[in-house]
């Protein structure tokens, strides 16, 4: 399986006597986009983030942090999910639902809990530590903007697997491409369901640009060009918008 993920994530599946592949609009949430205080893979955006014993974070360049890219929005989902914080749906929960909240460490969580423009919220950064002096938070719209987002791709390889006629567990390995397919943390990935949960960790590479490194290679030699022409006439292309079962499929994933 290779996943190219971006506003439009590029989906194969196959070996070297056969290729499905499809192609699916999921949204600019993974590069940062329509997120309250999203941005790009740049110095000070937040990368990675950890829940333990208190809630931390990494920003790109150590810098001091301006907003979240992509990987770090996965890594605060997959987060709050685990703390209770996000339901299976998706909600946050509201302030005085965190009473609910039975972590060893709750108390640190419950107190980033927030309403922020009429939206349940949870704040990452306050705003004497950020950068511009606001406060950082992913909002309800945020985590609706992923569920889109992440609920797209997942749709994507669950009809890919069901024209093959085969299931997760027969693949063998995983390749994740793209800017936001390198930096995701794969552990986060998989809890969001972005990646069915059948694919162990150890299955899962990231493997940077894959189409800027096939297009350089294509372009230097004429073998490699013949190459790529001939896997491009193995692959059967499935045009998901036409599927009413990518619908169904779509709705289901919206799910965590």
């Amino acid at each position: 399986l290779l996943v190219d993920i971006g506003t439009n994530g590029e989906i194969v599946l196959g070996n070297k006597e056969w290729m499905y592949s499809c192609s699916t609009a999921a949204g600019p949430a993974f590069e940062g986009a329509n997120i309250r205080n999203g941005v790009g893979g740049i110095s000070g955006a937040i990368d990675r983030v950890y829940f333990q014993d208190e809630l931390s974070y990494t920003t790109i360049g150590n810098e001091k942090a301006i907003g979240i890219c992509g990987s770090g929005i996965v890594d605060v989902i997959a987060g709050m999910l685990e703390k209770g914080i996000i339901d299976e749906t998706g909600r946050i929960i509201d302030i005085d639902e965190s009473s609910n909240l039975v972590d060893d460490y709750a108390d640190s969580y419950k107190s980033r809990l927030a309403e922020i423009d009429g939206l349940n919220s949870f704040i990452l950064v306050n705003g004497k530590d950020s950068n511009s002096g606001n406060e950082i938070a992913i909002t309800q719209k945020d985590v609706r903007e992923l569920q889109n987002a992440k609920a797209a791709i997942a749709a994507g390889i669950k009809i890919l697997l069901k024209h093959a006629g085969i299931s997760a567990d027969n693949i063998s390995k995983v390749y994740l491409a793209g800017g936001f397919g390198n930096y995701i943390n794969i552990k986060s990935g998989l809890k969001i369901g972005l990646i069915p949960n059948e694919l162990r960790q150890e299955k899962i590479e990231s493997v940077g640009n894959a189409a800027g490194t096939g297009a350089i290679r294509g372009l230097l030699s004429a073998v490699e060009l013949e190459k790529t022409t001939n896997i491009k006439n193995k692959i059967k292309y499935i045009e998901l918008s036409a599927l009413k079962e990518f619908v169904d499929e779509y709705v289901n994933c919206m799910f965590f």
